[in-house]
């Protein structure tokens, strides 16, 4: 996701040295007239110089001079992505890490918008304070935004969000239908924060972002909108990222829940197969922010990136988010 973002700026930066380049070969070759046509040819000129600096600048900085657009470069070696996870399934808690501590923002006034999606209705019947809130929560998003890999996340708070997605026809990618639920629950008071899984390799083509919860209860669960999903161990229990990552590492069984389906379809157990191959592809690097409130985002004040023991990480051009305590990074 955000090498498309990334894909995108460079073709506008290209374009604008183009037109930089452009506007200053127009610009020496016409002789204005007077004093003042000279001076807005100036104007001109400067725009131009200005707009090509930045872009130069920009586009070396996402390593379009030869260097790659990735902070590291790790190529995927020639393994089963299970066995990657499977490698690299433990954590090194003694490694030092810049300490770091969460911080959650919830409650507040239920935004006006939510009422011309039936907001209310999905509360009807349902206790306050009570897990169901939070399944009904995972109902409202998946009924009325939908998934497409190639769309974009809205950033901004919850109301700034959906008007956007009311412009591209309810679609948006795993990030922003995550970034939805995670304010939704924050907004009912229930800790929540969506999490970016990255694979091993950098650069990646594809990633997932799903939330981390804690329900009312006190029982920690993984929700993710993009299927409507969340899972269970074979007692029933329910699967947080942590515990999903930890099946996958000894291949026992989960199951899921009735109504999982993608953009309103069904879930069954081809779709599970393929998703605990998916997952295991992604759950090498998990990332977070810090602080968690309506419209704040994962690199918000910081981002902490949990690796496993031996991932190595001095591959990459920048390490000070890495963090290797996975209890320290789970405590929320």
């Amino acid at each position: 996701m955000n090498m498309r973002f990334i894909n995108r700026l460079n073709k506008v930066c290209i374009g604008v040295i183009v037109a930089a380049v452009a506007t200053l070969l127009i610009s020496n070759s016409w002789g204005g007239p007077s004093d003042t046509l000279r001076r807005i040819v100036g104007i001109f000129d400067l725009i131009a110089m200005v707009g090509l600096v930045f872009c130069t600048v920009r586009l070396y900085q996402c390593g379009m001079m030869g260097k790659g657009m990735s902070p590291g470069n790790l190529p995927l070696p020639e393994k089963s992505r299970l066995d990657i996870l499977k490698e690299h399934g433990e954590y090194d808690r003694s490694r030092q890490e810049k300490p770091y501590t969460y911080e959650f923002r919830m409650g507040g006034k239920v935004p006006a918008i939510l009422e011309k999606y039936d907001y209310s209705k999905y509360l009807e019947g349902v206790e306050p304070g009570t897990d169901e809130v939070a399944f009904r929560m995972l109902d409202f998003v998946c009924d009325h935004f939908h998934h497409g890999s190639n769309a974009w996340a809205a950033n901004g708070k919850l109301t700034k969000q959906i008007k956007q997605y009311e412009k591209t026809e309810y679609v948006t990618n795993c990030r922003g239908l995550s970034k939805l639920l995670t304010s939704l629950l924050l907004l009912n008071g229930i800790k929540a924060r969506f999490v970016t899984c990255r694979p091993y390799e950098e650069p990646f083509n594809d990633c997932h972002v799903v939330v981390d919860c804690v329900l009312p209860s006190g029982k920690r669960i993984m929700l993710d909108p993009t299927y409507r999903l969340y899972l269970m161990d074979k007692q029933g229990e329910y699967l947080s990222i942590e515990g999903l990552r930890k099946a996958l590492l000894t291949d026992e069984e989960i199951t899921y829940n009735p109504n999982a389906g993608y953009n309103g379809g069904t879930f069954g157990p081809k779709d599970l197969a393929d998703y605990r191959d998916y997952m295991a592809k992604n759950l090498i690097r998990i990332s977070s922010g810090v602080l968690f409130a309506d419209g704040k985002e994962e690199r918000d004040v910081r981002q902490v990136i949990l690796v496993p023991k031996e991932y190595p990480i001095e591959k990459f051009k920048y390490t000070g988010n890495f963090v290797f305590n996975d209890e320290a990074f789970w405590r929320i």
